[in-house]
């Protein structure tokens, strides 16, 4: 995936790339492992100097979003709290393989996991607890995506909230992206590690998929929901004209749908689909659930299984 400077923007041509890479890695459209461009082809295609190049390059390490390997070049790396949620979900996926070789399935697995734990502490182990940053709207989303059987207590943490709010059982911090910048303020003030929430790539590319012609409309229940959705969206899909499409509170949707209606297909997150329902016909709505990408979600249960 290539990346785009917008030369009126304010943001320095390194934060640009910075923001551009995070989304685009948590939307599923870049992957730890995958290969960066080089600091010559950098400059090349952004058309800028060597030296810009070289410090995009930098930031990008420094926020550990890029890793150079010498003789190899630069790579995408896991973001923050990443490696270790793949790590147990790998584990959690080997162990159940071997579990269902010696005839044990996933329930009686986790059954005698649970047994053997209350043997060797003498009392059940505590339910895990994940805060959550994010606006209201997007925690309803995340927690209609994880389902009620989540083995894992969820906290809402507010756009505004500091590290005085957070829970003293939880081990990690949930973000999504972007609110970023307070999860790393309060990260670094509690010692605790980051998980960005990653996305339903499949999903997101068809919603940002819009015909030259057409123009689409992107729907959340609340205007702070959908604030944090267009700076995502435009940041992980930087070649997308934001002329194309629009991302609105419901509120402000159905004024702009009552002066002019555009026609297409209206996408809306699942918690804005009942008030979108009552203006526009079932079959112009796309929903946007399951949001969040399943194995996401699996590592996330992995975590909340180890406490």
């Amino acid at each position: 995936m290539a990346f785009q400077l917008d030369r009126r923007n304010r943001l320095s041509y390194a934060a640009q790339v910075e923001r551009q890479a995070l989304a685009q890695l948590l939307a599923g459209r870049l992957h730890p492992g995958d290969r960066l461009p080089s600091v010559r082809r950098l400059a090349r295609d952004l058309h800028i100097a060597r030296t810009t190049a070289e410090r995009i390059q930098n930031v990008l390490c420094d926020l550990m979003l890029a890793e150079v390997r010498p003789r190899s070049g630069a790579f995408v790396a896991s973001p923050q709290g990443g490696p270790r949620a793949q790590a147990l979900y790998g584990f959690v996926k080997r162990t159940l393989l071997e579990a269902r070789q010696l005839g044990v399935d996933a329930l009686r697995l986790g059954q005698l996991a649970a047994a053997v734990e209350n043997q060797r502490y003498g009392r059940p182990s505590a339910v895990a607890c994940f805060p959550i940053l994010s606006t209201h709207d997007a925690f309803d989303c995340l927690t209609h995506c994880l389902g009620d059987n989540f083995p894992a207590t969820l906290v809402h943490m507010p756009p505004n909230a500091n590290a005085t709010h957070f829970p003293r059982n939880a081990k990690y911090l949930l973000s999504g992206y972007s609110l970023r910048a307070r999860a790393r303020r309060i990260a670094d003030e509690i010692a605790c590690p980051i998980i960005y929430v990653r996305y339903n790539v499949k999903l997101l590319d068809r919603s940002m998929a819009i015909p030259d012609s057409h123009f689409r409309y992107v729907v959340t229940r609340d205007p702070d929901n959908a604030e944090t959705t267009r700076d995502f969206l435009a940041s992980a899909y930087p070649e997308v004209p934001p002329t194309r499409y629009a991302v609105m509170a419901v509120a402000d949707w159905q004024k702009a749908m009552a002066s002019e209606d555009r026609g297409g297909m209206v996408w809306a997150t699942i918690t804005a689909v009942p008030a979108v329902r009552e203006t526009v016909a079932a079959e112009r709505i796309e929903v946007l659930h399951p949001l969040v990408a399943d194995d996401f979600v699996d590592e996330l249960r992995c975590l909340a299984a180890v406490g």
